[in-house]
């Protein structure tokens, strides 16, 4: 794919072909400038390609209808005066009313976290409750497929984790969640980690590939650090203890396995 930039025509993204399954929470990383937010925006319908196309289910994928994409900065796209009015605006423009509009308002909001702040301002809200406004709204409209271009980027460590246990529940209900980030202990509760470089995929695979590859205790040859990424603290351990010897039960990406990979060693 090439786009029109100050210096000229620049190729951003180049042999990208990835088949993402459905219902399923996929996670991408790279650095800035590696072609995330493009490949995301081609996802939604938001940056016209040069060559190729985006399919969903066998068929065209159409844009508004099977994708949505919430943006980094929520503000830029809640219109509601509160979380109740933005789901239900989203829900008018594709032509709903009266009570199948309150039932899925209230359910989009119930799923998030949000059913007791449905009449709130938006103004009061947090930005991790706003970017949960935002998900409501995907939901709602059925979107099947919703899109996330660093969504915690802006959020502290409390708002972070309500963000993106709200983003699992959501794949949890079915639908298909791609989702941006510089945050690599979030790609730990990925299904699948794609990771960009320069336009091109250069990691695909599950998260205990991506962070620990086939060398026990040699986090040097994992491909997480081969593309120049800083694992997280609890996959560094990991490589410590694994190095030194120990043999743990399971290969531990998030901190709930970690639980359980302590748990086996103590029984």
């Amino acid at each position: 794919m090439r786009l029109q930039t100050a210096e000229g025509i620049e190729t951003v993204l180049e042999h990208v072909n990835v088949d993402i399954e459905e219902g399923s929470f996929t996670v991408l990383v790279g650095a800035n400038g590696s072609g995330k937010s493009t490949l995301l925006q081609v996802i939604a319908g938001l940056c016209p390609l040069s060559k190729g196309n985006v399919s969903f289910g066998g068929a065209e994928l159409r844009t508004g209808v099977d994708v949505y994409m919430a943006l980094q900065n929520p503000d830029a796209q809640i219109i509601g005066g509160t979380p109740y009015e933005d789901v239900c605006f989203s829900l008018e423009l594709r032509g709903l009313a009266g009570d199948l509009l309150e039932e899925k308002a209230n359910a989009a909001l119930e799923l998030v976290g949000l059913q007791r702040e449905r009449n709130r301002p938006i103004d009061e809200l947090s930005g991790g409750q706003k970017q949960l406004v935002s998900m409501a709204s995907a939901l709602a409209v059925d979107a099947r497929i919703i899109v996330f271009d660093e969504p915690t980027a802006m959020l502290d460590s409390s708002a972070r984790a309500d963000v993106l246990h709200a983003a699992l529940r959501l794949r949890d209900a079915g639908r298909t969640v791609i989702w941006a980030t510089h945050a690599l202990d979030e790609a730990g509760y990925a299904d699948r980690v794609i990771a960009l470089e320069r336009g091109r995929v250069r990691f695909d695979g599950a998260a205990e590939a991506f962070f620990y590859g086939a060398h026990v205790g040699k986090p040097e040859a994992a491909p997480c650090c081969m593309l120049g990424f800083q694992p997280p603290y609890l996959v560094e351990m990991v490589h410590h203890l694994l190095r030194g010897g120990a043999e743990l039960p399971l290969r531990p990406v998030v901190i709930e396995q970690w639980e359980k990979a302590v748990a086996g060693l103590c029984r």
